[in-house]
């Protein structure tokens, strides 16, 4: 599926494929891959230096729920802090 994510003042578009790849492009067309995959319900994206593990709303968005280092460190993220990943069928190009 694809997905928007805004951070800060940047938006980016989070295009998940069948396969494990999820490609993470930022609105000045740079693009940046990782390896994806469900586990448990949810959504694990592998970044260079964590984990990131999402949440599947009931509508299909995604809740950035938790990010877990290489040491095994496992650090739970507030709500009010998560990020968020609101299900899109648009483009960057409206």
């Amino acid at each position: 599926g694809t997905y928007d994510l805004r951070y800060g003042e940047n938006i980016f578009r989070v295009v998940f494929q069948e396969g494990g790849i999820v490609i993470i492009t930022n609105d000045k067309k740079e693009t940046r891959e990782y390896k994806w995959k469900i586990e448990d319900g949810e959504v694990h994206v592998e970044y260079e230096d964590f984990v990131g593990v999402y949440r599947i709303g009931s509508n299909g968005d995604l809740y950035g729920a938790m990010a877990v280092y290489d040491s095994g460190l496992r650090k739970h993220i507030p709500k009010e802090e998560q990020q968020f990943m609101e299900k899109s069928n648009q483009s960057f190009d409206k």
